[in-house]
């Protein structure tokens, strides 16, 4: 009876290790034959510029990597930018865990311009945004994180390459300093943001991010991502005051106005500006800093 129970564990144990084997093996292989994840393909784009000073670093989420361009920036300022926008899987956690990682290479910075979606304020704190980052510098624990992070864009991807014979969609994922753009937005794209859903726990990570700012005498702004005219109603207004006023008690330097696109400038989602105004967008927010910066 022992023996029989012992090589039922014994398989039993084999069968889960095989799995495990060819779960990693497939994952492995995705790799090697073209997937590439969009979300980490971003963070190697953004953690490689740490690398020198800059007057001016960019933190937000999509909405700022497709509002700036930090090179017209540097045009405009004559001051060094750098444009570290993640996405809102990462919030301010993950652009905390970035300004923390700019300070341990001894980094200077002067300015910290912080541009965040509306839509952020009623979503749950992105503590794991902040341990994404983190975990960059421990091949293993970045590993399992990938795989945690990843695995349903590695099943579309083999569905993709054997179901569909199209690979392309992961190819040539960041453009123009950011994220590729997607399909654009519709006309009747609409959304409401609901003052009962602010989280008034959400600015936990802003508040380290001023924290620090104060600590390194790093002079700090913040602005609110455009959004889509539709969107541009007093329903959602009211909600925009909301976060003004959390801005307001947080002692930060910040724009209460947001930019309203039409179908022309908006790209694909309501909150993303489209590839042809980002330059106009960029001297817009510049325009923004100075008069802030000046009171």
């Amino acid at each position: 009876m022992k023996n029989k129970l012992k090589k039922y564990l014994l398989i039993k144990l084999l069968f889960i290790f095989s799995i495990f084997l060819l779960f990693n093996f497939l994952v492995l292989l995705a790799n090697a034959i073209g997937f590439k994840s969009l979300q980490q393909e971003l963070v190697n784009h953004q953690v490689a510029k740490i690398n020198k000073n800059y007057d001016v670093i960019f933190l937000g989420d999509s909405s700022l990597g497709h509002a700036i361009n930090s090179n017209l920036w540097s045009e405009l300022s004559d001051k060094p930018s750098l444009n570290m926008a993640l996405t809102g899987n990462f919030s301010f956690a993950g652009a905390y865990a970035i300004l923390e990682e700019i300070i341990d290479k001894k980094k200077e910075v002067k300015t910290l311009v912080i541009v965040n979606n509306v839509y952020a304020w009623q979503e749950n704190i992105k503590y794991t945004g902040y341990e994404y980052i983190k975990k960059q510098n421990n091949f293993f624990l970045k590993y399992i994180n990938y795989i945690d992070k990843n695995i349903f864009e590695i099943k579309n991807f083999y569905y993709q390459l054997i179901i569909k014979k199209n690979k392309k969609k992961f190819l040539n994922l960041i453009v123009n300093d950011f994220m590729k753009f997607g399909k654009k937005i519709t006309k009747d794209a609409n959304y409401t943001f609901e003052i009962n859903l602010f989280n008034e726990d959400k600015s936990f990570y802003l508040k380290k991010i001023i924290n620090l700012c104060s600590k390194f005498n790093i002079e700090c702004f913040y602005f609110h991502g455009p959004i889509y005219e539709n969107l541009c109603t007093e329903l959602n207004f009211a909600f925009i005051k909301r976060i003004n006023n959390e801005l307001s008690d947080l002692g930060i330097k910040f724009d209460p106005n947001i930019n309203c696109l039409n179908h022309d400038q908006i790209g694909d989602t309501v909150y993303h500006t489209s590839a042809n105004y980002k330059n106009i967008m960029t001297k817009i927010y510049y325009e923004k800093y100075l008069k802030l910066k000046k009171n």
